[in-house]
């Protein structure tokens, strides 16, 4: 909408970006990808507990207060020495505690600066010299008085609390979690002075659900500005860490909250067909009809690539112009993209590493297709099996919700549990001798209860 209000050239960031910023040079990181392409291939209980505790408020006020209190708690003032001169132990903690407001690490810079320039002065002054060394020497003393010697190290020290114990889990000597990421960050600009966009005037965070609240913790230290913050609580990616309107507001109280309950995008019939899946009794679909969603039932993965082949066929002879064939997981999808490939279809891939969105055929996945939409989508494998769980829940729900006039999803073997509200006749037809598109819609037309 922006462009369309005269804003052009909009400056863009994600938490991706801030996440490369801050972390380079300290730790590798898994990408909230990587997480959500980890927790669709397997279940991990440990891990699921893990993002569910550092995806609550109260574990942003539980690591804001452990991390303020260290300077009070765990900072030891000792006398510095340096070319026979000495600043005494009271010296220190009175520079120490001139300056309360500020985050720890800081006021230790600020003890040594103030401690260099009072020493050199005196050794010069009595005609000795003062190298690089010796300033490396007294910051390294008053660094000495602190147990930590940056903010990780004071992240996992958190951690070593008995109450805490096993909530924290490196993926290797080098690299962290995804839930960890913006906890550490958080860290950092707690205890350090960090460079912060007070340039910005206003920002708009749009996907709400998907962060969570240490997430928007950072964005209150890094952004001083108004903000928009803009999303759907039922899309959400991860149900594991995600937002809702109430979690966020307890981030930012002297917030204005407005709910939009009116959806656009989709006809009467998907989105009551969606409703089925992920229920959100406030939502008001726009008065626009169309054929009601069809659940498709193949006898074999043969078959039901042969279904989906007619359905674009079908889509090719329509007015529509844009079709979106969304699976589960970007491994799925790749391996659809390559078999239609191979049955004469030019359809377009996009996974993570992909730049630009064009109209006509896509195959993607569930998570890479949040904010699009098409006018037709085929929503493959919505068997028991593959849609089993509730985050298997929250993708069949942001699947079936691209679609603006047809929705189509076909399945082999029995149905997924969040699809038995929809009452179909298997069809048994191949490919080949579908018959026409009305005996097709009579053999699978889902009714929507």
């Amino acid at each position: 909408m922006l462009p369309e209000l005269g804003e052009e050239k909009i400056a863009e960031i994600d938490f991706d970006r801030i996440a490369g910023k801050y972390l380079a040079n300290v730790t590798g990181y898994e990408t909230f990808s990587e997480q959500v392409v980890k927790l669709l291939d397997q279940a991990d209980e440990a891990a699921t507990e893990r993002m569910r505790y550092k995806a609550t408020p109260e574990f942003v006020a539980e690591l804001d207060t452990w991390v303020t209190s260290r300077a009070d708690e765990e900072f030891v003032p000792g006398e510095i020495e340096r070319k026979h001169k000495r600043l005494s132990a009271q010296w220190v903690a009175d520079m120490f505690n001139e300056s309360p407001t500020l985050p720890v690490f800081t006021r230790l810079d600020r003890v040594a600066n103030s401690a260099v320039h009072r020493l050199k002065n005196e050794v010069r002054d009595r005609g000795g010299k003062w190298a690089a060394a010796d300033t490396a020497g007294v910051r390294k003393q008053v660094r000495a008085m602190f147990p930590y010697k940056d903010a990780f190290a004071m992240y996992k020290a958190f951690f070593s609390d008995p109450a805490r114990r096993g909530m924290f889990k490196p993926l290797g000597r080098k690299k962290i979690e995804y839930a960890d990421v913006f906890p550490l960050i958080y860290t950092m600009l707690r205890t350090s002075r960090q460079e912060s966009y007070s340039h910005i005037r206003h920002l708009v965070v749009d996907e709400m659900q998907d962060y969570t609240p240490v997430q928007y913790a950072v964005l209150r230290e890094l952004f001083s500005c108004q903000m928009t913050i803009l999303g759907d609580s039922n899309q959400s990616v991860n149900p594991f860490s995600s937002s809702s309107l109430a979690t966020i507001h307890s981030i930012f109280p002297e917030a204005d909250c407005l709910e939009l309950c009116k959806s656009y995008r989709s006809t009467v019939e998907i989105t009551e067909f969606a409703q089925n899946i992920s229920r959100n009794d406030k939502l008001v679909p726009i008065a626009r009809h169309g054929m009601p969603p069809r659940v498709i039932a193949c006898a074999d993965r043969h078959d039901q690539q042969a279904r989906i082949l007619t359905l674009i066929e079908q889509y090719s002879r329509s007015d529509h112009r844009s079709l979106g064939i969304i699976c589960k997981t970007v491994a799925q999808a790749e391996t659809l993209h390559r078999a239609l490939s191979e049955a004469g279809v030019e359809p377009t891939f996009l996974d993570y590493d992909s730049t630009a969105f064009a109209g006509g055929i896509v195959v993607t996945s569930a998570h890479i297709s949040k904010g699009l939409e098409f006018d037709t989508v085929i929503v493959p494998h919505v068997d028991e099996v593959n849609y089993a769980n509730e985050m298997d829940r929250c993708m069949l729900y942001i699947a079936c919700t691209r679609a603006m006039h047809e929705l189509h999803l076909t399945h082999d073997g029995r149905l997924s549990p969040f699809l038995e509200f929809a009452e179909q006749t298997t069809s048994r037809l191949g490919a080949g001798d579908a018959g026409t598109a009305e005996s097709r819609d009579r053999a699978t037309a889902a009714r929507v209860g």
